[in-house]
């Protein structure tokens, strides 16, 4: 099938591929929407072509889904979630919220700073960084916080977005 087929990413299977079609026609002159609202809305206002369409491959809201599912099994039994950040587009981090039964203790800062935990997070970071193909997917700090970010306290939003709370890496790296 050539590249300019417009079928060519419709299901191969006869009757798939006409309910396809159809649902295609339905909504193909519908302005395109973000839910997840990891795309600015003012590219799609503007209606522009991207000079470098390529670069939205590399963006660390593209690969923050990517780098969670990856990092999750390897964390498993240590973190009861993470979330991926980039603050100033720098370089990757990762806040981590521990398993609760493991109890690591807070400091005054929110932060856990065991030396013993700290140590197994940074060598899943090692492990991570070994399949890691650049900076735009390979995270390199993480802040270790004493529990979940708060809605109530707009530390994060109902996508999973993380607001400011620790800027700097709770366990040195």
């Amino acid at each position: 099938m050539k590249l300019t087929d417009p079928d060519r990413l419709f299901p191969v299977e006869p009757r798939l591929r006409g309910m396809a079609r159809a649902f295609y026609g339905s909504v193909k002159d519908l302005p395109v929407i973000s839910p997840h609202g990891h795309c600015e809305p003012r590219w799609f206002a503007k209606n522009k072509r991207f000079a470098n369409p390529a670069e939205l491959l590399s963006a660390v809201w593209v690969q923050s889904l990517r780098l969670q599912l990856a990092a999750m099994p390897t964390l498993a039994g240590l973190v009861q979630d993470i979330v991926i950040t980039r603050k100033d587009r720098a370089d990757i981090g990762m806040l981590v919220f521990p398993d609760p039964q493991l109890c690591p203790q807070a400091g005054d800062d929110g932060t856990i700073r065991d030396a013993e935990y700290c140590a197994k997070i940074k060598s899943v970071l090692a492990t991570l960084a070994e399949s890691a193909t650049g900076p735009s997917n390979q995270i390199v700090r993480a802040n270790i916080l004493g529990e979940p970010p708060s809605m109530k306290a707009h530390e994060i939003t109902a996508k999973r977005i993380q607001q400011q709370r620790h800027a700097a890496p709770s366990c040195g790296f």
